[in-house]
């Protein structure tokens, strides 16, 4: 039976139920890297594709295909699928390739083959060894055997082919064999070998050739001779110039002699000698064989030596000639030159000086050199050796000393140096003032010197010169110096007496001895001084006071040794007690009751005073436990007596006297206590300035009663209606206070008085009264012309009345000179004139109390009410007595004169049966009795020269 028609049914049948798949590939055989399109085609429509290779599937279409890798391009439109792959890989695209429609049991396969291009390997090339003129066979081969395959050798490039290789098959592939002979041109070479296919020429392998052969050295530097100079670092090292491998060891000799301990490329001498010049190799070896330099001719360059005498002693003023002499350098020419102190230059191996001075003295040198060229540098040197020799010139003594006459102070320790020059060093003596000698040495030394060691001391040197070629001298010089001894001998005070009576002279002498002549000063408590050069000096008081007593200190000074010396003597004048002249003294003392106060006075007396309190004439019993009185001594003829007062009631006002006295006479002062009061009106009320619109005023307030007080200024231009004045602004000067009155009008006149005022009341007004009546100016740039007036006659009065007081000072003071020694003989008969007293005019009060107003300020005009108060000391200008007597202490409280008469009413003593105090201007000051004689008639001037 025929099987066609039975095959073609079957096909028929199979083409109906599964369709038509055909696939088809453009090369079926390709060389790897190249591209190839697949592609697939389907009859009838498919709605999706899978691909597979080697039956791993690759990508899935239905149409879009997924799971593709990027280096296959896969697309599917239901009747066509096309894979196309752009760069072929033997690996991962070579095998049999499948398509499949989705739901379909037909497939298609084909077979891709790929082809890779033929690649070489080198067999056994790590255990390929290569030595200088040894032949070894390499062999390279591929991964299969492919007959198509061709081998070709090359050196470094593909134009550099080598001849002479076989083919053969090893280890199941194609090979290729090469003979090389190694050679050292050919070390460091790479040999190549390359297999080629229709495909192409794949990977190439290589081998670096690594020729073993035996080092070729030479010795740097290579310049022969090699020129050094001695002292310098050689450095020799041995250079490679070819070798494989590197030299593991080398060996130096000199001179064909080796060596030792040398083995490093680098030869080295830290410091080369002249011993080490000579011929120099290297030999270096690497296990292949050894290799040897040529020989370097190492030139050691050194300078010449020299030598003269270490020194050389010549008298002043002969020749002198010292020769270098030496040995020569490499090179050996040697030129010699000479250097000495001062610059000193000459030429030639001898020193030759003629007539030398000592100035010339000193360290010469020697100096031999040759010049030197070493091969480092190729810059000249110069080599030097120098030797030096010192010139000693002898010459005598010069003697001479800082000074030829020394002042020194006695009881200092003398030194004086005698400065000897001479060479060699003198032997020097000192020759005191007997000729015999006090020192050997240049020290003239007295440790404790006195005045009878004054005179001339002689230094002499003595100096043997003994030259290096010569026959010895000896030479002498000497000085005198003439010492001068001063001292300053404490100073010795004689005083006819050391208590003197006031009014009397006394005289101080004081002495000492000084070497030169001292100046001598006398100072005394008051400061006063008188100096003098001598060493003797006196101090003489023509009229003792009682201030004088104190501390009178003679000094005497040496300047010349800046030494000073001192004495003092104590001198005490007697006198009667009288108040202290430097304080301010306060007579009245306010206080409380349930206060307690203090009543102090400050006395000047001598010998020590008594002081005795009364109270309403009787003693006061300080025992009582209202009083307490303490006495102090401030000085030897100061002393302060304080009463304490405690007020228990207003019976303890009033006045309380103390009784002070010595042996010499007693006086009495009058204290008042009271209680705070209305206060005084002011002492003194004067026109200031006067202008178009205001009054001007200075005052001095009076007592403030024991509290604070104000003034209140009125105005008015009738004398009858006054104006408080609310604008006055006080201000200070001292104890004065200066006011003005605005706002007033022009051109009119007006009338002022001021009110004192406290807490406890108003004073009576007081009234300006001028010499014309006070008017404002008409305008306001109309100058103060009254008040210009008014200054300008004031002045003068001023004036006058010191004139006037400077000629009737001079008078009295004549007149006083010339009674002065029949009112001085004794104390007793100084005390009987009560006619001229001198007010005390210091106490001391607590905080308590407050000034007094002088009883002796001059109140002008000042009125008190309606009528003017007039000062009851106006007239204190009139003394009783024929003859003005003045006591120093007459100025104490007032300026305008002394106390009057004790009879007279209004001065400053009363009779102690007055008691009576409704006189504003009561004076403290009282005698116990009319009769008691005043302490301080006929009393000298105490201005008169003391010396």
């Amino acid at each position: 039976m025929d099987a066609r028609p039975i095959f073609i049914l079957i096909t028929y049948w199979t083409v109906l139920i599964y369709g038509e798949i055909s696939l088809d590939i453009d090369q079926s055989d390709v060389c790897e890297g190249t591209s190839v399109t697949l592609t697939c085609t389907v009859d009838p429509p498919q709605m999706s594709m899978t691909w597979r290779r080697s039956g791993i599937r690759i990508a899935s279409c239905s149409p879009t295909c997924f799971n593709q890798e990027s280096y296959h391009n896969i697309t599917f439109n239901t009747t066509v699928g096309i894979v196309y792959i752009k760069k072929t890989s033997l690996i991962r695209d070579g095998g049999e390739w499948q398509c499949m429609p989705l739901g379909s049991r037909g497939t298609e396969n084909k077979t891709l083959t790929i082809t890779a291009r033929a690649s070489s390997t080198m067999k056994d090339k790590g255990r390929l060894l290569f030595t200088d003129g040894m032949v070894t066979n390499v062999t390279c081969y591929t991964g299969t055997i492919d007959s198509t395959v061709t081998f070709a050798w090359y050196i470094d490039s593909t134009g550099n082919v080598l001849p002479g290789q076989t083919s053969g098959v090893i280890n199941g592939g194609t090979a290729s064999y090469l003979q090389l002979t190694g050679t050292k041109q050919l070390n460091n070479k790479t040999l190549y070998c390359s297999a080629t296919n229709q495909c192409g020429t794949g990977n190439t392998d290589n081998i670096t050739l690594d020729i073993r052969y035996r080092p070729t050295v030479h010795v740097e530097p290579s310049t022969s001779p090699y020129k050094i100079i001695e002292g310098n670092q050689l450095t020799l090292t041995c250079t490679v110039d070819d070798s494989n491998p590197q030299p593991t060891s080398f060996t130096w000799s000199k001179d064909r002699g080796s060596i030792t301990g040398q083995s490093s490329s680098v030869f080295r001498l830290t410091s080369v000698q002249r011993s080490q010049a000579g011929q120099y190799t290297c030999t270096a070896n690497n296990g292949v064989g050894t290799g040897t330099s040529t020989s370097v001719q190492v030139d050691v360059l050194y300078p010449p030596t020299v030598s003269t005498p270490s020194i050389y002693k010549i008298p002043e003023s002969d020749v002198l000639s010292v020769t270098c002499s030496s040995t020569p350098g490499n090179p050996n020419d040697t030129n010699y030159r000479w250097t000495g102190p001062d610059r000193y230059r000459s030429t030639g191996s001898t020193l030759r000086i003629a007539d030398i001075k000592r100035s010339q003295t000193g360290v010469y040198n020697c100096t031999a050199t040759n010049i030197m060229i070493p091969t480092s540098t190729n810059i000249q040197q110069t080599g030097t050796g120098t030797s030096q020799t010192t010139i000693d010139v002898l010459y005598g003594p010069t003697v001479s000393v800082l000074s030829e006459s020394v002042v020194i102070e006695e009881s200092n320790p003398l030194t004086v140096s005698c400065m000897v020059d001479s060479n060699p060093v003198s032997t020097i003596k000192w020759y005191g003032l007997d000729g015999r000698v006090v020192s050997n040495n240049k020290d003239l030394v007295i440790n404790n010197i006195n005045r009878h060691q004054s005179g001339i001391y002689n230094c002499t040197a003595i100096t043997v010169l003994q030259p290096t070629n010569g026959t010895q001298q000896t030479k002498t010089d000497s000085k005198t110096v003439l010492v001068d001894v001063r001292y300053l001998d404490p100073v010795i005070i004689q005083s006819d007496t050391t208590d003197v009576d006031e009014g009397q002279p006394f005289n101080l002498s004081c002495s000492t001895n000084s070497n030169p002549i001292a100046s001598m000063t006398w100072s005394s408590p008051a400061s006063n001084s008188r100096q003098l050069t001598t060493n003797s000096i006196n101090y003489y008081k023509h009229i003792a006071d009682c201030l004088d007593t104190g501390i009178y200190t003679c000094t005497a000074v040496n300047s010349h040794i800046q030494k000073t010396v001192t004495k003092s003597q104590d001198v005490n004048i007697r006198c009667y007690p009288r108040q202290y002249p430097n304080i301010n003294h306060v007579m009245r003392v306010f206080g409380n009751v349930s206060e307690t106060v203090l009543l102090s006075v400050s006395i000047l007396a001598y010998p020590q005073p008594t002081f005795t309190w009364y109270r309403l004439d009787k003693p006061i019993n300080i025992n009582d436990e209202l009083y307490q009185q303490v006495d102090v001594i401030n000085s030897t003829n100061i002393f302060m007596s304080t009463l304490t007062v405690k007020i228990n009631s207003s019976e303890l006002y009033g006045d309380y006297k103390i009784n002070i006295s010595n042996d010499i006479n007693h006086a009495i002062l009058i204290i008042s206590l009271t209680t705070q009061s209305v206060p005084d009106i002011p002492s003194e009320l004067i026109l200031d300035s006067l202008s178009h619109s205001s009054i001007c005023i200075k005052l001095k307030p009076g007592f403030d009663g024991g509290d604070t007080q104000e003034f209140i200024f009125e105005d008015s231009v009738d004398n009858t209606t006054w104006i408080t004045s609310s604008t006055v602004t006080l201000t200070s000067e001292g104890d004065v206070l200066n006011g003005c009155i605005e706002n007033l009008n022009p051109d009119t006149a007006y009338f002022v008085r001021v009110i004192a005022s406290n807490k406890f009341g108003s004073s009576k007004p007081v009234q300006l009264v001028t010499r014309q009546p006070l008017r404002t100016s008409a305008n306001p740039h109309e100058s103060d012309q009254s008040e210009d007036n008014t200054a300008l006659i004031v002045c003068l009065c001023l004036a006058i009345v010191i004139i006037i007081g400077l000629i009737i000072g001079f008078i009295y003071q004549r007149r006083k000179r010339s009674t002065a020694e029949g009112d001085n003989k004794t104390s007793g008969s100084s005390i009987k004139n009560t006619s001229n007293s001198s007010i005390y005019n210091s106490l001391e009060l607590n905080t308590r109390t407050e000034s007094l107003p002088s009883p002796y300020s001059n109140l002008g005009d000042a009125s008190r009410g309606d009528k003017p108060v007039s000062s009851p000391y106006e007239n204190l200008g009139e003394s009783s007595g024929s003859k003005p007597v003045t006591s120093p202490y007459s100025n104490l409280g007032d300026a305008s004169g002394s106390y009057k008469n004790v009879d007279d009413a209004s001065g400053p003593y009363i009779n102690s049966g007055e008691t009576s105090r409704s006189d504003p201007e009561y004076n403290p000051y009282i005698n116990v009795s009319k009769t008691s004689p005043s302490p301080y008639v006929n009393l000298r001037d105490a201005s008169r020269s003391n010396y």
